[in-house]
């Protein structure tokens, strides 16, 4: 199963560790991550005010993605959405990259 199943089971996240890096994760049920669309609907528009690309209709600038929380070592927590993190090996791919290891 993939790392939600994981989670599922255990009240408080899991712990994940190895020999060079240590860090839990939990799932926020009731936070998501923003992701804009890059490049902007709104960029690249010259002089044009942006209350007239508006006023064509609702733009999408962006989408609510399901995240993850980690903490790292005791140090800061970071969000990573949860489609590039569903196995716990991607979790930490993920995180070693973050924190330069």
């Amino acid at each position: 199963a993939g790392l939600l199943g994981l989670l599922d089971n255990r009240a408080g996240g899991v712990d994940f560790r190895d020999t060079t890096l240590t860090f839990s994760v939990e799932v926020m049920t009731d936070k998501l991550l923003w992701s804009p669309f890059e490049p902007s609907p709104l960029g690249g528009m010259g002089a044009a005010p942006c209350h007239m690309l508006l006023l064509n209709g609702p733009v999408n600038i962006g989408t609510l993605k399901a995240a993850i929380m980690v903490q790292v070592d005791e140090g800061p927590k970071v969000h990573l959405p949860l489609e590039n993190c569903l196995t716990a090996g991607k979790v930490r791919d993920h995180v070693a990259l973050l924190v330069g290891r």
